[in-house]
């Protein structure tokens, strides 16, 4: 008895994988630039929780801001549980070739300019922040869907 597959089964398996993946559904195109709007909204109304307020609005405004941030969370998996059942495996930012000096650059944009920066803007920092991360979020989803247009 022999357990691997004929060659004619192997074809027919290489043929079935391609048919799936040139019918496959790639993310669509409003996801990009809602998700970077849910995540740069979330962190500016959290951002504009103050401390010193009444602890009932400071808590509210932070229920707030983590309920776009589920929003956000539960819209994405929704996109890549429907990429991965329709067969469309994207490449993630980390697979792709980079030089170490691009990783360390976004490194430093996303998470040491926003703290130089925040005894400078004040209260505006949270919200430049926001804008950022959005702003690079959108740009990682609309390369990633584009990775895997079909077109």
């Amino acid at each position: 008895m022999n357990d691997e597959p004929s060659l004619q089964d192997q074809l027919d398996i290489a043929a079935s994988v391609t048919t799936r993946a040139r019918t496959a559904t790639p993310m669509p195109k409003w996801v990009p630039p809602v998700a970077a709007l849910l995540a740069a909204s979330s962190l500016v109304v959290v951002g504009s929780a103050r401390p010193e307020s009444d602890d009932a609005d400071f808590w509210s405004v932070m229920a707030i801001g983590g309920a776009i941030f589920c929003v956000l969370l539960a819209v994405m998996i929704w996109v890549w549980r429907r990429e991965r059942n329709s067969g469309v495996a994207p490449r993630y930012l980390l697979d792709l070739p980079r030089r170490r000096w691009q990783r360390v650059s976004l490194f430093l944009l996303v998470v040491l300019v926003p703290g130089l920066v925040q005894g400078f803007l004040d209260g505006w920092a949270h919200i430049i922040y926001a804008v950022l991360l959005g702003g690079i979020g959108w740009w990682v989803l609309e390369r990633q869907r584009r990775a895997t247009c079909l077109s």
